[in-house]
């Protein structure tokens, strides 16, 4: 219990007022940036629903405190929420060292440990593996890349792939073991200032092996094409 107050208490902390983006907060060489995109899903069996995604850190060039707030609706159109605070450590010029926690809501509360790396791979494309172990003993390694390409100085098209790959069967979240689920997308953004973009989404995702069959049998489905449009702001 205590762990879950206290990652929830780190996490909230990232939606406190700050000064300004890139400023000095409690010392020389400190710093924050974050990013907040909110979309409206436009597919008709989603249509209305709002998700959320807040990635950012504060911290110096060497340490930094990572934070992530993700909310989207499942399978059932119900919200799932996932807060995740991590230090991170930088170990070679393009490459940190992540260790922390990760708390999700649905279908019910539970506490991951984090370890990974993000940085720039080959080509610069943005790379983040994560594995995390639940408090249940399960694990998971989530794997993602992602790389920007400016089509003018301020539209910009980003194509992402994001795969996730469990060591055992989780009935209970309808989850197979091996390559559980991978999504193929391409978000476009227009800048209006260094502040403030809009943005369409649209991602393929699919499910596949234990995980395919499990959906099956549930009558959900094996593969969805999603789209969204919304803001995303940086502060």
């Amino acid at each position: 219990m205590y762990y879950r107050i206290l990652l929830v208490a780190i996490c909230f902390t990232s939606f406190l007022p700050m000064t300004g983006y890139g400023q000095e907060e409690t010392g020389p060489g400190w710093y924050h940036a974050f990013e907040l995109e909110t979309g409206l899903r436009l597919s008709q069996e989603e249509q209305g629903l709002i998700e959320w995604d807040l990635d950012g850190w504060v911290g110096s060039d060497e340490n930094k405190i990572r934070l992530k707030f993700k909310s989207e609706p499942n399978a059932s159109n119900k919200y799932e929420a996932e807060y995740v605070a991590m230090f991170s450590h930088n170990i070679s010029t393009f490459w940190d060292l992540q260790v922390g926690l990760r708390l999700d809501t649905q279908p019910e509360s539970l506490i991951y440990v984090v370890i990974g790396f993000e940085g720039l791979a080959l080509y610069f494309l943005e790379t983040e593996a994560h594995l995390f172990i639940s408090e249940q003993g399960d694990f998971n390694l989530t794997l993602k890349y992602e790389k920007d390409f400016p089509i003018t100085n301020k539209l910009v098209a980003k194509p992402y792939i994001e795969a996730n790959y469990f060591a055992q069967n989780i009935i209970e979240q309808d989850i197979g073991s091996g390559l559980s689920n991978a999504e193929l997308g391409i978000q476009t953004r227009f800048e209006f200032s260094s502040a403030i973009a809009l943005y369409a989404d649209l991602k393929y995702d699919r499910k596949f092996g234990n995980t395919r069959l499990l959906a099956a049998n549930n009558g959900e489905k094996k593969k969805a094409l999603v789209a969204t449009l919304g803001f995303k702001f940086l502060f």
